[in-house]
């Protein structure tokens, strides 16, 4: 009896290493913002004071106080629009992005401007990864990452990013020499093949427009969600495209998108968002925090480079 025993316990172990293991539950928040355009400080918009991505970061920065299950995404065109950020080749706004913990950033057509050589100094300095499946050089080779896995409340996410295909006639054509991109739809596909054993969620950040991220949501199957940017388009409510659910802010941080989502077995149960507006009485940053303080350093510096001698 003994001996028929350790046999039956040797076989039911091989068979629980043998099954898949368990898709999670679990609940997490994505916050994220497009096309902010290198505006770190609020502007006038339909005559109020509205936005940016300094009062996203104390926004976000109280969120986390009440939900550390929090992913925070960029969809692109973050470090390129305005004199603080230009005149310092994005710099302040990777710094800002780093200060702020951001998980990840598709790269838009306009992280292109200061040319390759910049763009990847950018990447290194980043914390958090720059991703585009679909931008390669031309021996194959990815340029400069596809796709990051987070666990964030107990849920594996596969996030990849894409960028926009006229990105060559978007930016000089110097910035991109050596590089081809690709089709969204058929790397997409390829992204969900390498993603779908790994993750119980994936979410594509996609610098492709509206219109291309419902074309993508109708023929790629398996992306839970995408967060879009480049046509800034400003949608309230999440969208739905069969399964898969669409977000975008808008554009230069006026808005925060905020995504719940309810995971269980692996699979997108429910969910609820929409977008926070930073309004004026919205509270910034203070001369002390790191997102202040940086901005700070910057707007002396700029003041100094523009002073006229």
């Amino acid at each position: 009896r003994l001996r028929l025993n350790a046999a039956l316990l040797v076989t039911l172990l091989v068979l629980a290493m043998a099954m898949p293991a368990m898709a999670a539950d679990g609940k997490l928040t994505i916050v994220h913002v497009n096309d902010v355009h290198g505006h770190i400080e609020p502007f006038t918009r339909d005559n109020a004071e509205v936005g940016a991505l300094a009062k996203v970061a104390v926004y976000v920065e109280q969120l986390r106080k009440e939900n550390p299950n929090i992913l925070l995404l960029s969809a692109g065109d973050m470090i390129h629009g305005t004199n603080v950020v230009n005149l310092f080749g994005g710099l302040p706004m990777v710094e800002i992005m780093n200060h702020m913990g951001f998980d990840a950033m598709a790269l838009g057509n306009h992280e292109f401007n200061y040319g390759q050589e910049q763009l990847l100094k950018l990447a290194q300095a980043a914390k958090f990864p720059f991703i585009s499946a679909n931008v390669v050089r031309d021996d194959g080779t990815v340029f400069i990452g596809d796709y990051n896995i987070f666990e964030v409340g107990g849920v594996k996410v596969g996030v990849f990013g894409l960028s926009p295909t006229d990105t060559p006639i978007l930016t000089h054509p110097k910035d991109v020499v050596g590089l081809q991109f690709l089709c969204p739809g058929v790397v997409a596909a390829k992204m969900v093949e390498a993603l779908q054993g790994q993750v119980d969620m994936i979410v594509c950040l996609s610098h492709l427009g509206y219109d291309d991220d419902k074309v993508i949501a109708a023929e790629v199957p398996g992306i839970d969600v995408i967060v879009g940017g480049h046509s800034h388009t400003t949608l309230a409510k999440p969208a739905v495209v069969g399964d898969t659910i669409i977000v975008q802010t808008g554009d230069w941080a006026e808005n925060a998108g905020v995504l719940n989502l309810v995971v269980a077995g692996g699979k997108v149960a429910s969910y609820d968002g929409g977008l926070v507006q930073m309004k004026a009485d919205m509270p910034a940053p203070t001369a002390d925090h790191p997102v202040g303080a940086t901005l700070a350093k910057y707007n002396a510096a700029l003041a100094e480079k523009m002073a006229i001698k």
